[in-house]
C-alpha cells in the first residue's frame, strides 16, 4: 500500500513537471520580458498591446504558445497565439535590429575627409601645380582663341559689307 502511494505520487510530480510552460524569448535583444518600450520600438503583438499592458510574458507549453500580458504584476491578457505569429514576431525584431544597428553606424568616408581637413593645414601644401611653361601654353592658347573670334567676327562683318 505503502509503495503504491510512492508510486503515485511519484507519477504525479512527473506529470507536474512536464505540465510546466518554459519562458520563451522571442530575441536575445529582448529578454524575458517584453516591457513598453520593446512592444512600441519594434511594433510587437500590436494587435493585444494596449495602455492597460505593461510587459509580455511569452510562454510554450507542449508546442502551443501563450502570450500573457501584465499590469502590475497582475496577470491581464491570457491568448494562446499559433507558431506563425511568433516566428513573424521574431522575423521582425531580427529585422528592425538589423536596420537600427545598420543605422547607428557612422559612413567612414564622412570621417575620414573630417580626419584629413583636421590634420592637414592647407596653408602649408603648395597646390600651384602650374610650371612657367605650362602657364606660357595657356597664354598663348587664350591669344589664340582671341584672335580666332576677332577674325571670325572681321569676316563676318566683311560679308555684311561693314568692312572693307
Amino acid at each position: 500500500m505503502r509503495k503504491s502511494i510512492i508510486f503515485l505520487f511519484s507519477i504525479f510530480l512527473c506529470l507536474n513537471v512536464f505540465a510546466q510552460s518554459q519562458i520563451c524569448t522571442l530575441h536575445s535583444v529582448l529578454g524575458d520580458t517584453i516591457d513598453k518600450n520593446e512592444i512600441e520600438k519594434y511594433m510587437l503583438f500590436s494587435n493585444y498591446a494596449n495602455d492597460s499592458i505593461e510587459y509580455f510574458v511569452l510562454s510554450e507549453s507542449s508546442g502551443l504558445y501563450l502570450l500573457n500580458g501584465y499590469l502590475d504584476s497582475l496577470k491581464v491578457l491570457n491568448l494562446q497565439v499559433s507558431e506563425e505569429e511568433v516566428f513573424l514576431e521574431k522575423e521582425k525584431v531580427e529585422k528592425l535590429n538589423n536596420y537600427f544597428a545598420a543605422k547607428s553606424k557612422r559612413d567612414t568616408v564622412n570621417i575620414n575627409i573630417v580626419e584629413l581637413s583636421d590634420s592637414i593645414s592647407f596653408k602649408q601644401i603648395n597646390l600651384n601645380i602650374q610650371t612657367p611653361e605650362f602657364q606660357k601654353n595657356l597664354k598663348k592658347e587664350k591669344r589664340r582663341k582671341y584672335w580666332q573670334e576677332k577674325r571670325r567676327e572681321t569676316n563676318s562683318n566683311r560679308e555684311k559689307g561693314m568692312i572693307y
